[in-house]
């Protein structure tokens, strides 16, 4: 007899294999994602790999080359992370397909924003400019002079958009304003709210190591936890009282920290993020100098002098 396969697939109808469990391992367990997975040196038809997968689809990118795809996942939280990425993991290796990581390829993490407020949005921004130079560095492989995933700190037309969430006269329909003026390919895309509702992280290279990109999902998830769990005050208590590795040790819980970052770089990077995103908001020096003046000192090999920003850098 032959196995018994589900009907749904005859008729280009995927069964949903979503459990909906949740992941007590996740920092935010009810958050969905997505996973966008772009690979070259897949030289199957994206049809006959469709139709193996449950979780994923399977696309032409035209950015890629070499017999280049990309998959991408359902609408997935909890457990279903897990059982998403190990599906893809499985299936390469069930058909012995090997694909190659170019610096064409990449992991795109969306999450699901709908429900997030204005307020939540702000607190997100900011710890996200606090951390980016941080999160290149982890994920390595020079991703930030990768053209398809611009940082903020080497974007002043990005930084200068996301600080019309920060004016004194803000309102809701700013929000609206910041997200159609974001661009697709900064690191952290806002323009895909307009037309996914969900945030999009584009720093990571291109893989299928399910540890790596559910370690990565993690990391992600830690802003999104931050955003509901601590105020915009509470950021600036936060950075005013810590260095900018005691900031990371209380940010961090779900990646270490490594000797091989420079803390002292990614501290002056996000230093000049933050001092322009506030000097743009606000049209004076006041805020910039505020926030020279208060800027924690890295512990260990931090240089003696507090780097100055002139209106010149912006």
């Amino acid at each position: 007899m032959k196995p018994n396969r589900p009907i749904g697939i005859l008729f280009n109808k995927k069964p949903d294999a979503r459990t909906f469990a949740p992941d007590p391992a996740l920092p935010v367990a009810d958050k969905y994602v997505g996973i966008e997975i772009e690979a070259e040196n897949i030289k199957i038809r994206n049809e006959d790999l469709a139709a193996r997968l449950n979780y994923w689809d399977v696309v032409t990118d035209g950015s890629l080359r070499n017999f280049g795809t990309e998959f991408v996942s359902a609408k997935l939280r909890g457990l279903d992370i897990r059982n998403a990425l190990a599906e893809l993991s499985t299936l390469f290796s069930t058909l012995g397909v090997e694909p190659t990581y170019s610096d064409r390829t990449s992991v795109h993490i969306h999450v699901d924003s709908r429900f997030l407020t204005q307020d939540h949005l702000r607190t997100l921004v900011l710890h996200y400019l606090m951390l980016e130079p941080f999160l290149f560095q982890y994920v390595g492989q020079n991703r930030e002079n990768n053209s398809y995933c611009i940082p903020y700190y080497k974007n002043n037309r990005g930084i200068r958009n996301l600080s019309k969430l920060f004016t004194p006269k803000f309102s809701f329909q700013d929000v609206a304003d910041v997200a159609y003026g974001g661009a697709k390919y900064e690191a952290m895309n806002v323009k895909s709210l307009t037309e996914k509702g969900s945030i999009e992280f584009r720093l990571h290279p291109g893989t299928h190591d399910a540890t790596k990109i559910y370690n990565w999902i993690k990391v992600i998830l830690t802003l999104f936890r931050l955003s509901k769990e601590t105020s915009e005050a509470d950021f600036y208590t936060w950075l005013y009282r810590k260095d900018y590795k005691g900031y990371l040790q209380e940010v961090t819980q779900y990646f270490p920290l490594s000797d091989n970052i420079n803390l002292n770089v990614c501290e002056y990077l996000a230093q000049q993020s933050l001092a322009k995103l506030l000097c743009y908001a606000n049209t004076t020096r006041d805020a910039m100098q505020e926030s020279g003046a208060h800027w924690p000192r890295a512990s260990g090999t931090t240089p003696t002098t507090t780097p100055i920003i002139s209106e010149g850098d912006f």
